[in-house]
């Protein structure tokens, strides 16, 4: 077996272990997005050189990594490092690891005009999304 097809396994096994992790979520429309994605995965693999889009980007490289989440929470990051590098702008939304840090965020006093929610929220919350599958 390749270094590939075991990064390969290691994923799918990752999957089914999030997929039994959801409690009950896992009838939400976002779910069957993610199946779709890992499906896909499970039949193709990582892509090779072989295929037009990635003739030239050797993808080796990912097949040899093992990615993991990111930790919840903001990973010590503080409002002391956000301020110098916030540009002094009255709203700004702060994303550590790609989640949403209310507490490092200023979203002023109208929340209605910009809110940041989750594709799992949005999914539910509004009909006008739609599976991409």
């Amino acid at each position: 077996m390749s270094q590939a097809d075991d990064m390969k396994q290691l994923y799918l096994a990752s999957y089914e272990g999030f997929a039994k992790s959801l409690n009950g979520q896992s009838s939400a429309p976002i779910h069957g997005v993610r199946k779709h994605a890992i499906d896909r995965f499970s039949t193709l693999g990582f892509p090779t050189i072989r295929q037009e889009a990635w003739i030239h980007t050797n993808p080796d490289s990912l097949a040899g990594t093992a990615f993991t989440p990111a930790p919840e929470g903001t990973a010590g990051v503080t409002q002391a490092d956000v301020d110098p590098i916030s540009l002094g702008l009255e709203h700004r939304f702060v994303f550590v690891n790609g989640r949403f840090a209310p507490e490092l965020s200023n979203t002023g006093t109208s929340q209605k005009a910009c809110e940041p929610r989750t594709w799992q929220v949005l999914w539910t919350q509004t009909t006008r999304l739609s599976p991409a599958i």
